[in-house]
């Protein structure tokens, strides 16, 4: 009989093989033969941001089969990887972990619940929107190139210019203060979003840095952004978590300059591309970053819930990946 219990940090080897086994065996399914980017490696990261809400499914004399994580935003929760050994498919295990992390949330009162999943699997889509989750809108992984010889041509010239500044360089007190305007920020695209957890675990673990775009005291937008080889990125890349501009600015060549800044931060760490997940809906965002050179490696299909005002018509100037 399958159980579902906490993971502990002692299990993370035997979860990585989990999910390496189930991405070969659904890449094999699909026919895709490029590996996920993100794979097991996201193991170690994902479990130190917040290990209470991730769950292992054990089943005597198997051991585990099955493991699933989370992340809470603020009050927004979103749960992923999820991954089950392949000769334990369609036996529930996939039900089980997904009302293990469910049942972790109900006491925590978030807002709205997300999980992104591949939008050609009828089967997957059909396991989530079992629990309430409904397919709202498509989240494109974007690519761009990053020339490490000639930088692009500044998108904008202002007086006073913008001032990138990179949170690991600042003193604890102004360190706490730019935290501060982040937190502000994401807070005015949805009440309640919060991405200090995504901060703080780029900044404990090493994983890249916090991208700041300023005018002398006022932030106009930040990046986290992952570069190292234990981190969420790619060979070569620079992986964008999130990317956000204050949505009191409606202004895409504000966007652009802090896309600038992330190609740049891959530049100084000699990495070839910069890659992003973006959410279809913000159209004027993808329109931007499209023109600008980037193009789509692969979709997936973001199923939320409840539906409400945010989920359906989110900032196109707000990026974030779920994945």
């Amino acid at each position: 009989m399958t159980t579902v219990r906490p993971m502990t940090a002692e299990e993370l080897p035997q979860v990585e093989r989990i999910i390496d086994a189930a991405s070969a065996a659904w890449r094999k399914h699909i026919r895709e033969a490029e590996p996920e980017p993100l794979a097991s490696r996201i193991t170690k990261n994902r479990f130190h941001k917040e290990p209470d809400g991730c769950f292992v499914a054990e089943e005597p004399p198997h051991g585990a089969t099955g493991a699933v994580f989370s992340m809470t935003w603020g009050s927004v929760g979103w749960l992923g990887p999820l991954a089950v050994h392949p000769e334990f498919w369609g036996k529930g295990v996939e039900q089980q972990l997904i009302r293990a992390v469910l049942e972790h949330w109900v006491l925590m009162t978030l807002s709205a619940h997300g999980v992104e999943t591949w939008p050609d699997s009828p089967s997957q889509i059909e396991l989530y929107a079992a629990f309430g989750f409904r397919p709202q809108f498509l989240t494109a992984t974007l690519v761009g190139a990053v020339d490490p010889a000639s930088p692009r041509a500044p998108i904008r010239q202002r007086s006073p210019q913008f001032e990138l500044i990179r949170l690991s360089q600042l003193s604890e007190a102004t360190e706490e203060t730019m935290l501060e305007q982040c937190r502000r920020i994401s807070e005015r695209h949805y009440p309640g979003l919060d991405y200090h957890k995504e901060l703080q675990g780029v900044r404990d673990l090493k994983l890249g840095d916090t991208l700041l775009l300023a005018v002398g005291q006022r932030l106009y937008g930040c990046a986290i952004c992952h570069a190292s080889e234990t981190s969420e990125a790619g060979s070569k890349e620079c992986y964008v978590k999130a990317l956000l501009i204050d949505p009191a600015i409606d202004d895409p060549e504000t966007l652009l300059a802090l896309v600038e800044a992330c190609e740049g931060y891959a530049r100084m760490q000699k990495l070839e591309t910069v890659r992003l997940g973006i959410n279809l809906a913000c159209w004027e965002g993808y329109l931007a970053l499209a023109a600008r050179g980037y193009h789509m490696r692969r979709m997936r299909v973001r199923m939320v819930r409840p539906v409400g005002e945010f989920l359906s018509d989110p900032s196109p100037f707000h990026f974030n990946d779920w994945q």
